[in-house]
């Protein structure tokens, strides 16, 4: 057997404590009354986030809060090949989505070098990946 078939992946998850605003904040209304992402975002995040990752995001959290079911989004990279693939739930309406989403990474032979998952005071979470072919 060539070394190539008997390449394995190792995946490396990352976890940490979330840092919500004060009680109080987390249900602040943006310019059109709706929930604006700063004031129900982690402090981490917020402090890499760049202006247009938390206008998608933005964008993804008030489909979610104004829909049924999960939010799913694809953007393109500018500049380059890539694709976004942006993903929003209320938390506790889906188990295992995270690894389902791998998956089904996996059945189209696509692999993401890199996966977030966002965590928001306001119940919703976001999961965004750059999934590229095998």
């Amino acid at each position: 057997m060539s070394a190539a078939a008997n390449a394995q992946q190792l995946r490396c998850y990352f976890v940490s404590r979330c840092s919500f605003p004060p009680t109080g904040t987390s249900n602040a209304n943006g310019p059109n009354g709706k929930v604006d992402i700063r004031s129900v975002s982690d402090k981490a995040f917020l402090d890499k986030a760049s202006e247009n990752t938390l206008a998608l995001y933005q964008d993804v959290m008030w489909n979610v809060l104004e829909r049924h079911g999960p939010v799913i989004e694809l953007f393109e990279v500018e500049g380059s090949r890539e694709r976004r693939v942006v993903i929003g739930y209320k938390m506790g309406t889906t188990q295992h989505f995270f690894s389902a989403i791998s998956d089904l990474y996996h059945f189209y032979s696509l692999y993401s070098a890199r996966k977030y998952v966002e965590q928001f005071a306001n119940g919703v979470t976001i999961i965004c990946g750059c999934p590229h072919l095998s």
